[in-house]
């Protein structure tokens, strides 16, 4: 036995009926003044628990979208200096045109192990936050740094800012034309080379003194179809080749 629609069912169009809008006002004009009232009361329902789940809908991606962009941040950043971590880096050089990031320093805080050993990591932690400023100071706002490793940054020269004040504000006014990518290098580690040692030179850094802490820097230009991999390896044997020089001299350290 075929069960008969409620009145409620039998007053409301079914979304299956595909009902035009005239035909709708038809039915709807049809009605006695109280089905009116009814159909419009579950019309105005239906709308309102439509526009509730939209809300919660649109809530809900805006959240993941949130979430997802924190966790990507937290996956690419180094949580102790907030620079880039290597998978960051990465991602960076291979998104980033060659004509862009056109050069890569690789940096390295030697004897960083010691003082982690000798006084505390706490202090290792200061010393890698101190480097990281270090180099932020000594580079321009357009360039990027990311730490790669517990004592290992990048400093990736990025080459369509031309010649730029440092982050510290201290720029050669002698030098009115562009540089070369090589010269560009150059300009860079020397900076890092004074600011390291204007570090190492402060009362409250006796303890890097003591043991001969220092940061060996070694920089490449980067080259038409160099994979990302191959980049960074190039950069880390010019800064072993820098480290070798300092261990040469007594562990001062050379400018490029």
């Amino acid at each position: 036995m075929t069960q008969s629609p409620s009145p409620e069912e039998s007053l409301t169009p079914s979304a299956d009926d595909s009902i035009e809008v005239e035909a709708w006002k038809s039915w709807f004009v049809g009605l006695n003044p109280e089905q009116q009232q009814r159909a419009f009361t579950t019309a105005l329902i239906g709308f309102i628990a439509t526009s509730r789940e939209l809300d919660i809908q649109r809530t809900l991606k805006q959240e993941a979208e949130n979430l997802n962009e924190q966790l990507h941040h937290e996956a690419t950043h180094d949580t102790l200096t907030g620079a880039l971590n290597r998978r960051g880096l990465e991602e960076y050089l291979a998104s980033t045109e060659e004509s862009k990031a056109v050069a890569v320093i690789s940096a390295d805080a030697t004897n960083l192990k010691a003082v982690n050993d000798l006084y505390s990591h706490e202090r290792g932690d200061e010393v890698i936050v101190a480097t990281y400023n270090a180099l932020r100071k000594s580079t321009r706002p357009t360039d990027l740094i990311a730490r790669v490793g517990g004592d290992e940054f990048i400093v990736v020269l990025n080459g369509d800012a031309g010649l730029e004040e440092p982050s510290s504000g201290v720029v050669d006014e002698r030098r009115t034309q562009t540089p070369t990518n090589a010269e560009l290098i150059g300009i860079t580690t020397n900076r890092i080379s004074e600011e390291i040692k204007e570090l190492l030179a402060k009362d409250e850094n006796s303890d890097l003194r003591s043991v001969s802490f220092n940061l060996a820097v070694g920089g490449i230009e980067r080259q038409p179809g160099t994979s990302v991999q191959q980049l960074l390896a190039e950069a880390e044997v010019a800064m072993k080749q820098q480290k070798d020089q300092q261990h040469e001299t007594g562990g001062q350290y050379r400018k490029s």
